[in-house]
């Protein structure tokens, strides 16, 4: 098995950043990797020896999506972004299901097909979005809302699957007599538990053992989970999800997504190998048509979908039809199904082989598409409102003009990294004018404290790029880095300039060696403590000798 992960390690790595040269995303890298090491050059035979890392990734990725899946986030549009997401990738099931079927599979085959094809790719769209600084105009925050309703969506279709296959779940089997309403009862107890229990098991390993104690903790809650839901009959993707959902509304959920990103990375990097592994050209030969034209019908298909919900939902037709072009494409979620829908006999090898060729097309000509809907942003008045809406949050009217500008502005947050006393202080002179801002403090006893009292505060570390990003960083526009730790401060002005270039970034440092280290690498203020004490203490003494020589004066 170590032979066999260091081949996929190291192809899984060369190959993808080969293609970056060309621009070709990760996830059709990390196919073509494992098609490669697999059916092409055989040094990997038997994809089953690494079947649990790839059961792992998956896990993880479900897990982590759980965390980041807050209902709060969409409050404002959440029943125009329920509208869209639901009903478009139901419609786009359905269609895409109906043009598989027309080429010969079964309805259940082709329903598996369908609903797998019918996810969008997080990963390669949020990552165009932030890349061309678009993720919070109208189209943005509506592919994202999108996306996140597959995403939830993703649960049922894993949930669905078994249903549609020849093979019964291993747990089935076992457990033939455990009544539906007995497993209802056992996600029921899952989310109490993820609900009352778990959060205080995890504030009293932030309060002994720090952030390391919490990513144990919070990795074995969802392995936990994941197979708990297993042995009841239903998939290990539904218990991850809802342990990380369970966890999604605690303080902790920021700093734990961004621990486990790069471990969900590396495994799912071995994941997409893996499916790699199994798709074999022989299984595509003579079908290329096929994968052609599936392409085209699915890039047609749920354009046509996302674009019609948008719209009937309020949006204009501009921004309606960049969401439909953007979306268009397959997902790693795509793979997720396929895979699962193999594994239950609910396709074929041939047909799952077809399928993620498909997946790997559209995400080849992503790129192409999401920068053909920016052309469509020069298009003002472009065709018209659905009759039936009289307004919209996801209408582009009021996104330009000087007064929403100078608004976005003033309401802005605020990051105010280490909520020590130079934090607390900060945190109050911002409160008197009245600018919103949000905490990262590492203190668990703070971070449960200042919940308490109201104050929007996230447990993290500030040099973590995905507390960062959850904390606000991209919309900021300020950070006030007060940890008393000089070192911490330089890493965290690095990866925060890095993220957002626009972004003023005020510290505070101890010594000035490293005030000018972080002035170098994009600070725009750094406060010294020695110097800071200096000046003020000087500017005491002058004025009290200028009011000692009035007196004498007088």
């Amino acid at each position: 098995m170590a032979i066999d992960l260091l081949a996929i390690l190291l192809c899984a790595g060369l190959v993808p950043m080969l293609l970056g040269r060309l621009r070709v995303a990760l996830i059709p890298g990390y196919l073509l990797a494992g098609v490669l090491i697999g059916p092409v050059l055989g040094l990997v035979s038997d994809a089953d020896r690494i079947s649990g890392l790839a059961s792992l990734a998956t896990v993880l990725l479900m897990f982590t999506i759980g965390l980041h899946f807050d209902f709060r986030s969409m409050r404002s549009s959440a029943t125009a972004i329920v509208g869209v997401g639901v009903g478009s990738t139901a419609l786009s099931s359905v269609l895409l299901a109906g043009g598989a079927m027309a080429l010969g599979l079964t309805w259940e085959s082709a329903l598996a097909v369908g609903m797998a094809l019918a996810m969008s790719s997080t990963a390669a769209v949020l990552k165009l979005l932030q890349q061309r600084r678009e993720l919070h105009r109208p189209h943005g925050r509506l592919s994202f809302g999108v996306l996140l309703m597959q995403d939830l969506c993703v649960v049922i279709v894993l949930a669905v699957i078994p249903m549609l296959g020849e093979a019964k779940p291993v747990a089935e089997e076992h457990l033939p007599h455990l009544h539906p309403a007995a497993r209802v009862a056992v996600v029921g107890a899952m989310i109490a538990m993820g609900k009352f229990v778990v959060p205080r098991v995890m504030h009293a390993a932030a309060r002994s053992g720090g952030a390391e104690l919490v990513l144990v903790l919070g990795a074995a809650v969802a392995l936990a989970a994941a197979v708990e839901t297993k042995l009841v009959g239903l998939s290990e993707e539904l218990g991850a999800f809802v342990a990380g959902l369970t966890l999604a509304s605690s303080p902790f959920r920021h700093q734990l997504a961004g621990q486990l990103a790069p471990l969900r990375d590396l495994f799912m990097a071995v994941f997409f190998t893996a499916v790699g592994l199994q798709v074999s050209p022989a299984d595509i030969e003579g079908c290329w048509w096929v994968v052609g034209f599936g392409t085209a019908a699915l890039l047609g298909l749920k354009f046509v979908s996302i674009t019609f919900f948008s719209w009937a939902v309020g949006a204009s037709p501009a921004v309606a039809t960049r969401a439909g072009m953007i979306l268009g494409q397959a997902g790693e979620f795509s793979l997720v199904v396929l895979m699962v829908s193999a594994g239950v006999g609910a396709i074929d090898t041939r047909t799952r082989a077809i399928s993620i060729a498909i997946v790997f097309v559209s995400l080849l000509v992503t790129p192409v598409f999401v920068w053909g809907s920016g052309r469509l942003g020069n298009l003002k008045g472009f065709g018209f409102q659905a009759p039936w809406v009289r307004r919209s949050v996801l209408s582009e009217s009021g996104e330009e003009g000087d007064e929403g500008a100078v608004a976005a502005v003033l309401h802005e947050p605020v990051i105010i990294a280490g909520f020590g006393p130079v934090g607390r202080a900060c945190a109050e002179r911002l409160e008197k004018k009245g600018v919103a801002y949000t905490i990262i403090e590492l203190n668990a006893r703070t971070v449960k404290t200042q919940s308490r009292l109201g104050r929007s505060i996230v447990y993290g570390d500030a040099t973590n790029p995905a507390v960062l990003e959850s904390a606000g960083l991209e919309s900021a526009r300020a950070v006030l880095l007060t940890i008393p730790d000089d070192e911490a401060m330089v890493r965290a002005c690095r990866v925060i300039r890095r993220l957002n270039a626009e972004v003023f970034i005020a510290a505070r440092s101890s010594v000035l060696s490293k005030a000018l280290e972080a002035r170098g690498i994009g600070a725009d203020l750094v406060m010294v403590d020695e110097i800071a004490a200096a000046k003020a203490m000087s500017d005491a003494v002058v004025n009290e000798l200028h009011k000692h020589e009035e007196k004498q004066g007088v």
